[in-house]
């Protein structure tokens, strides 16, 4: 069980299911006279304490901004019991229904629960096993009391995946690499925007087709991974001799270009030499540099029509005419630009010393604590930094 996920309050409620579970199986078999009342009352004491889970505790953000309810996190926790369990780790729609009500009508109103657009579905928590006859009706649309559920590994490993006690020795610094080519630069970068991007899709793309968004864990993964090739490259250009004569260095100090600056034209050089997108839309390069919804709000005037990158033509913007506003701005890269960034100097543009002072200043406090793409990334990452590209 993870930090966040352990102590007393856990094992008081996996201690509480067990017990449900157990009266449950003894009044099925008529074992036990009076269990139905009992059954009653330590399912009380368990939504009770889930209860409080979902207020304050570990529940309370495990589906970030979807807020889980009771009948939920009893569905949850029953999911993680049987998720142990010897003989499958699935329980039927109806199985579940009959854990949740005892009457008919209380079932059928809380079937929604299970449905595909439900929060534990489309969230990733709970994932669903067809049954074998399923196959017979491939165009029949699934109820959910003819699926099998189970908890999902992600969300299950939140509660197993318990730190070794022992104090493990920190991993070795990873070791500097200088550039030895502007080409190693740029694609350490585009590995860095495609990483953004992986991070962009996870906060504001769609459900896939199951209804599922990644979950926390996932959105935990890609960010350490920003992080620690943001690292990278800030180790390795700091490492660098000379790292002024990179062309691409060169132009992002001649042109004051913060990180998010540098990673949209990144973005857009290969997006057009690698797959053949000469022009992106403007909201989708706003949504690879930004840390979340609000931070999507400050970066706009990253590509407003007054921006530096539009005012000094190093992107172009593509209107659409009056008829066609529904299709948003896109941006490209200007062929002077490539020819910049990918080492032909013959064609750029220039900009007066003045405006390059302030970045020159940086470059060279760079090399005592400044952190260029750490600002991009979100922070640092005590995991240590990945590989180059």
């Amino acid at each position: 069980m993870t930090d966040h996920n352990a102590g007393t309050a856990w094992k008081a409620i996996l201690s509480l299911c067990d017990e449900v579970e157990d009266l449950r199986t003894r009044q099925r078999e008529g074992l036990e006279i009076g269990s139905r009342t009992e059954l009653r009352r330590r399912r009380g004491e368990l939504r009770g304490l889930l209860d409080k889970e979902l207020r304050n505790g570990s529940l309370s953000d495990l589906c970030g901004e979807q807020k889980l309810k009771i009948n939920e996190a009893e569905i949850l926790v029953t999911l993680l019991r049987q998720y142990v369990d010897p003989q499958s780790p699935c329980l039927t729609g109806r199985e579940l229904l009959d854990r949740l009500a005892d009457d008919t009508f209380t079932k059928l109103s809380a079937i929604g629960l299970l449905a595909s657009n439900s929060i534990l579905r489309s969230s990733g928590i709970v994932t669903v096993e067809r049954e074998k006859n399923s196959r017979e009706n491939p165009g029949r649309p699934h109820d959910p009391l003819d699926l099998r559920f189970k908890l999902s590994d992600l969300a299950a490993s939140l509660f197993y995946d318990a730190p070794d006690e022992t104090p493990q020795p920190k991993k070795a610094p990873r070791e500097a690499r200088p550039y030895q080519s502007n080409r190693e630069y740029l694609l350490d970068l585009r590995t860095l925007s495609e990483f953004c991007r992986r991070r962009a899709q996870a906060l504001f793309g769609p459900p896939d087709p199951e209804g599922r968004r990644p979950t926390r864990a996932e959105r935990r993964f890609i960010d350490r991974k920003l992080r620690s090739i943001a690292r990278s490259i800030e180790t390795d250009l700091l490492a660098t001799p000379n790292r002024e004569r990179l062309p691409m260095v060169s132009f992002q100090s001649e042109y004051n270009l913060s990180p998010e600056e540098s990673l949209i034209v990144v973005d857009l050089l290969f997006a057009e030499l690698f797959e053949g997108e000469p022009s992106l839309e403007i909201i989708e390069l706003l949504q690879m540099v930004s840390h979340d919804e609000e931070d999507l709000l400050r970066r706009r005037r990253l590509l407003n029509p007054g921006s530096p990158l539009l005012t000094r033509g190093i992107l172009l913007l593509h209107d659409h005419p009056e008829d066609e506003r529904e299709h948003p701005p896109r941006v490209s890269i200007a062929d002077w630009v490539k020819d910049r960034i990918l080492g032909d100097d013959s064609s750029g543009r220039r900009i007066v010393p003045d405006e390059r002072i302030d970045f020159h200043l940086y470059l060279r406090d760079l090399d005592s604590s400044a952190r260029f793409y750490q600002d991009l990334a979100g922070g640092s990452d005590e995991n240590g930094p990945g590989e180059k590209a």
